[in-house]
């Protein structure tokens, strides 16, 4: 399944994946969104309750506070969210309550995030500044990767840009 616009409410996700279930049970649904928003944990959520075979997820972002050298902190994010992916830990510990577990432990997700915080920083120089939701997307309706690279270029083009 593709689609080309916003799934920003969960009981439109639950109805389009329903709906296309209903009318074709053998198709393999994936569903892809972006966490522009801020919400698509929750659509996602509804898309896997309603019959899609596999929703994409980010691993978590998480804050981990790594004490290192002489009592020096640093503090180190994950992947998920913002223009990312919705964050695995979450929808999987909540298909977990609706009977759809998808059998993954939270220890193993634990692992990954601080495994994957840590590789983030290598490329922290290429981050594109964007440090919290924003639901202007329903207005302008602009995905994910897009709303990113728009940011790198401002970034590049017409401010000044500490990397």
């Amino acid at each position: 399944m593709s689609s080309g616009f916003i799934i920003g409410d969960s009981r439109l996700a639950e109805r389009l994946v329903g709906s296309i279930r209903a009318k074709y049970p053998d198709l393999p649904i994936h569903v892809h969104s972006h966490d522009t928003a801020g919400i698509s944990a929750a659509s996602m959520i509804a898309a896997a309750v309603a019959g899609a075979d596999v929703v994409d997820v980010a691993i978590d972002s998480e804050y981990f506070h790594i004490s290192y050298m002489r009592g020096l902190t640093r503090t180190l994010i994950g992947m998920s969210g913002l223009t990312s992916q919705p964050p695995m830990g979450a929808v999987t510990l909540a298909l977990e309550q609706t009977g759809l577990g998808t059998g993954i432990r939270y220890a193993d997700i634990q692992a990954l995030n601080l495994y994957w915080s840590q590789v983030r920083m290598l490329y922290g120089c290429f981050e594109a500044n964007v440090r919290a939701s924003d639901s202007s997307v329903f207005d302008h309706e602009m995905p994910g990767g897009q709303y990113t690279n728009l940011m790198v270029c401002l970034c590049l083009d017409r401010l000044p840009c500490f990397l």
